[in-house]
């Protein structure tokens, strides 16, 4: 392979743009003779064979991985990103219409025909430690915590964390792994307590090491922090949700009115 130099433009991103062209030409799609996904060549292969430094190849590789082209995985090469984001619409996953006909909140994001997906339960109970301002925006010093861990297709996407008053949720399905058909806003509903007012706190920034732990990610790869505060319609908030999504593995949408 060559990279043919252009006035004015540096080596990496001549390498990039000739790697860009060979993805999407399709040279790297397939498999290799053991099944596996076939790699772009090594950084040390590249660097012999375009005659440059291994660090400006992977500036180039770092290129073409911030334009969601390419994944680096650690120890096994670089691939072609093959995963399809997943699209997130705040107003169409927290609509009455949907958890109202029973289906989770969750199942607005992903097609389960299309996709497969798992919601993996860390923990479920009581807690004294909730952080301070949860539990003054829920008027509550002992707060129902739902810890739970999102993968989809494999891949670990989100870490979310709901908070909720437990005297107020007690003896509820809430309490339990499954909370049946529509999920914690039916069973709330049952309670008397319909969610219709929501807000949404979002940065996105560095995962947390703890952050990192739970949903497989290096220190470098962004993610978005979402706090929802979950409201009756006399503002009252009942649950509030904290929600770590990989940045890559997501698109985001919210709907206004003015």
């Amino acid at each position: 392979m060559t990279a043919e130099e252009e006035p004015g433009i540096p080596r990496y991103q001549e390498i990039a743009n000739e790697l860009r062209k060979r993805i999407k030409d399709g040279e790297f799609d397939g498999t290799d003779d053991k099944g596996r996904p076939k790699p772009l060549p090594s950084v040390g292969d590249l660097s012999k064979n375009l005659k440059v430094a291994d660090g400006t190849v992977r500036k180039a590789l770092g290129v073409l991985r911030t334009e969601g082209l390419i994944d680096i995985q650690q120890g096994h090469g670089t691939f072609v990103r093959r995963w399809k984001p997943i699209f997130r619409d705040a107003n169409a996953r927290l609509a009455a219409a949907h958890w109202g006909r029973g289906r989770s909140i969750w199942s607005a994001d992903v097609d389960p025909v299309e996709r497969s997906m798992e919601t993996r339960v860390v923990s479920i109970g009581a807690v004294d430690d909730a952080p301070e301002r949860y539990r003054s925006l829920l008027h509550a010093d002992r707060l129902l915590l739902r810890n739970r861990i999102y993968v989809v297709d494999g891949r670990r996407v989100m870490w979310a964390r709901s908070y909720l008053p437990a005297d107020v949720v007690a003896g509820s399905a809430i309490e339990k792994h499954d909370t049946g058909p529509g999920g914690t806003f039916a069973r709330l509903a049952e309670l008397g307590l319909t969610m219709t007012l929501f807000a949404e706190e979002v940065e996105v920034r560095r995962p947390l090491p703890d952050e990192q732990k739970q949903l497989g990610l290096s220190a470098d790869e962004p993610v978005a922090h979402i706090v929802r505060m979950n409201a009756t319609a006399e503002e009252q908030i009942v649950e509030i949700t904290d929600m770590v999504a990989v940045g890559e593995a997501y698109r985001f949408r919210w709907t206004f009115t003015s």
